[in-house]
């Protein structure tokens, strides 16, 4: 699903002015966080049950005048299409970090897909208030948009990774935006179309990495 105003990342990596969270910057005694940026005040946290299930709860206020879209429902079309909270991109990165990802997905540089994807969106009106809980079973598996799947004969191998980071993309809604819903099992699903030419003004918010012992699991040529 594309929806008209959005801009589709072209690389593999991030826009210029996103900047990966360090591990320095890990938070050493608290799995909260909050981030202010654009009107929008972002809390995330994470919470570990044992050694089987993660949960990331996250919310977003919206103290500004414009109305937002957060680009956070993702959709899966294998084995078959479905669309719950608890899909998000997971990444593994160096220095045993978690990313946890709902938004527009980059497009790798030696990936050339035959359609591009876009997340359904969530409005959060000007002064209003959205939060939600994705549950995420353990060990956790990397989840990429455009990713090869791994063969089924590579070994696995349990791993403890020491951080993890939240990042949720938005964009505003701009004068002549039309909304559209349609009905998926009893479930209402929105996206947009801005006039011709018209771009949404959009971003990340990029929660700072927090300290926490999370099993992932890893793939590999034996």
């Amino acid at each position: 699903m594309l929806f008209a105003g959005m801009v589709i990342p072209s690389t593999g990596g991030f826009p210029a002015e996103f900047k990966i969270p360090g591990i320095s910057n890990a938070m050493k005694e608290s799995n909260m966080s909050t981030v202010e940026q654009d009107g929008l005040i972002f809390h995330v946290q994470f919470d570990l049950f044992g050694d089987n299930l993660l949960e990331c709860t996250y919310q977003v206020r919206n103290t500004g005048d414009r109305d937002c879209y957060l680009l956070n429902r993702i959709y899966k079309t294998y084995p078959r299409w479905n669309i719950n909270p608890d899909i998000i991109y997971v990444y593994f990165q160096e220095y045993g970090i978690v990313h946890l990802m709902k938004a527009i997905p980059p497009v790798p540089p030696d990936v050339s897909p035959t359609s591009l994807m876009a997340p359904y969106v969530t409005p959060v009106r000007a002064g209003q208030v959205f939060s939600e809980t994705v549950h995420l079973e353990l060990p956790l598996q990397e989840y990429q948009e455009y990713a090869l799947r791994e063969p089924q004969e590579k070994a696995q191998k349990v791993e403890l990774y020491k951080g993890i980071y939240l990042t949720l993309g938005y964009m505003f809604k701009v004068e002549g935006t039309v909304e559209k819903t349609e009905i998926y099992q009893g479930d209402t699903l929105m996206s947009f179309v801005n006039p011709p030419g018209i771009l949404s003004p959009s971003g990340l918010l990029v929660s700072p990495v927090v300290a926490l012992e999370i099993p992932v699991l890893i793939r590999y040529n034996p």
